[in-house]
């Protein structure tokens, strides 16, 4: 027969510190056919949260995205073709005006970089750079790069390493770097249907897309 499993230890005291969030190490469990009890009352509420900001739109089906999130800012898409970006921490907020259709894809470059990509549904896309002065916390947005595309876009994604853009548009994809002048501009053929995903490899050199064929 084998021995009956071990009492497990009591729980840690709980430690207030008013200072920062308390650390909380978890029940240790040893011994076999364990049952413990997890104390508090469970059916509490969530923990709470605050509302940076509430807006209503109307329900439609698209395949890019309309929020877009770093380390820094929350960008989202609005009516007529605007732009909304908030600090995270300071909710202060600024409008990014320039597109003449409705938004179809945002992305920034990557959690700590500030550059955001955006297309909409007539084919135009921008990055832009987004910053705030260091003394007066005030937004200030500018435009890197423009360019107007041939069709409609659906989706526009980063290159991981580079200042390279994949944007569907229609049944094909724009190779397009905002860095070089003139931009290099190369278009992928292949898919009989629009392209509605695209995504680079880790290391950028392959780029997987589907579509709807």
């Amino acid at each position: 027969d084998s021995a009956p499993a071990a009492e497990p230890p009591p729980p840690p005291a709980a430690t207030n510190v008013s200072s920062g969030p308390v650390a909380h190490h978890g029940q240790p469990l040893s011994g076999r056919d364990i049952t413990h009890t997890l104390g508090g009352d469970l059916s509490s509420p969530q923990p709470p949260c605050t509302p940076i900001t509430l807006y209503s739109t109307d329900f439609t089906y698209q395949h890019g995205n309309l929020i877009a999130v770093n380390e820094n800012y929350i960008s989202y898409a609005i009516k007529n073709g605007k732009i909304r970006v908030l600090n995270q921490l300071s909710a202060a907020r600024t409008l990014l005006r320039g597109h003449t259709g409705a938004i179809a894809d945002l992305a920034f470059f990557s959690n700590s970089d500030n550059r955001l990509a955006s297309v909409c549904a007539n084919g135009i896309l921008f990055v832009w750079l987004i910053a705030e002065a260091e003394d007066t916390q005030e937004f200030t947005h500018t435009v890197l790069f423009q360019s107007s595309l041939a069709e409609a876009a659906q989706r526009v994604v980063w290159h991981p390493r580079s200042t390279f853009l994949a944007v569907a548009c229609g049944a094909q994809v724009n190779l397009m770097s905002c860095a070089d002048d003139p931009p290099a501009d190369v278009t992928c053929r292949g898919h009989a249907g629009a392209v509605n995903d695209l995504c680079f490899s880790p290391h950028g050199r392959h780029l997987a897309t589907a579509s709807d064929d």
